[in-house]
């Protein structure tokens, strides 16, 4: 009984993570973004910390609408 509700619960865990892989990305459209290093803003306390944006969709579903800024140092 306690094998089956191993193998039991190891199949549902392996079905559950396959239907959950992210859909492939079109390369044939997608064109890849670009950090463009610079200086960080003035309230930054590290004088050597260069920043960057990043311009993403706000919801990977719907790539042509509302973007957001992502900013990384």
């Amino acid at each position: 009984m306690r094998k089956a509700l191993s193998l039991a619960a190891t199949v549902i865990a392996a079905a559950a993570v396959s239907g959950a892989s992210a859909a492939p990305r079109d390369t044939d459209t997608a064109t890849p973004d670009y950090l463009q290093w610079g200086p960080c803003p003035q309230n930054a306390d590290a004088p050597r910390l260069e920043c960057a944006t990043l311009d993403v969709p706000l919801d990977y579903r719907s790539p042509d609408g509302r973007r957001i800024e992502i900013a990384v140092s």
